[in-house]
This record gives C-alpha cells, structure tokens and sequence, in this order.
C-alpha cells in the first residue's frame, strides 16, 4: 500500500521543510477531494435510486480480476491513497499560483484524472474503463475540491510551522 507520510518525508528531505509542508497540504486536500468525490458519488447513487457500491466493487474486481469480500472498505482505502498522492501532485505543480488561477485548473485537473484513470490505468491493468456521465462529474469535483482546501491547509501548514 502506499505510505504517503514516507512520501512526504522523502520529498522533505530533497526539497527542505517547505516541501514536507506542501506535500502534507496537498496529501489532506487530496483526502478532502476524495471525500468530497465519494460523498457526491453516493448521493447521486442515492438520488437515482441505486446502491452506491457496486462502482467501487466493479473497479476492485476489474483491477484485482476477482471480487474480495472486502472489495467496498479495500477499494475506499485505495481511494483514499490515491487522492492524497494525487492531491499531493496538484501542490507540487500548482501551489505558487493565486488562488483564482487555480478554480479552473482544480477542475481541469480533476478532469485531467479521469481521463488517466479512463484511458491509461484501466486499460494497463487490463480492464474494461468504467465510464459515466457521473464519473466524470465526481472528478471535477475532486478537483474542485483540491483548488478550495490547498490553499486553506497550505496556510495553516504555515501558520503552524511559525507557532
């Protein structure tokens, strides 16, 4: 599994304490954007009258070739790390704009996700791609969602590093 706090140690240690701030910003708004992607993700699930997990089951089962019993908390737990890694990308490569230069990169870049996740992950794992007009709803907001709460854990990364 992946071990984003050695991530962001590592970077720390190449780049400074600066990074390790930046890459823990970025690590919690990605796991804020996750979160806000699988509460939109269920509610669109709920408001079509459908069980919410059969999407992360069938993601599971196509990346894995086998359905665990544990397919639900197994495929939230890799949603998880994914978001903070991905969050943490977003802050390396964007963390010195304004923030109003990043509410259209947020959702291009959450765009950008599901287009990598549709076209080059699902299909090097040897997958069928999952796609949906809400999928691609739920990754804007995954990105919207890292433009709102990086610069709001950036600053109080800051913040604490003064105190």
């Amino acid at each position: 599994m992946l071990n984003v706090p050695a991530m962001a140690q590592a970077v720390a240690r190449h780049a400074g304490e600066d990074a390790f701030h930046l890459a823990a910003a970025g690590a919690l708004a990605g796991l804020a954007g996750g979160a806000a992607m699988a509460l939109l993700a269920i509610l669109l699930a709920l408001t079509a009258g459908v069980s919410p997990w059969p999407p992360v089951e069938v993601a599971i089962a196509a990346l894995l070739r086998s359905a665990p019993a544990m397919a639900v908390p197994l495929g939230l737990l890799l949603h998880a790390a994914l978001s903070m890694l991905l969050g943490m990308l977003f802050a390396a490569l964007f963390a010195q704009y304004q923030i109003e230069v990043l509410v259209p990169v947020g959702a291009l870049y959450g765009l950008a996700v599901w287009l990598g996740v549709r076209y080059a992950i699902f299909p090097l794992a040897g997958a069928a791609p999952i796609s949906t007009p809400a999928l691609v709803s739920e990754h804007l907001a995954y990105g919207a969602s890292l433009w709102l709460f990086l610069p709001i854990l950036g600053a109080l990364e800051k913040h604490r590093q003064r105190v």
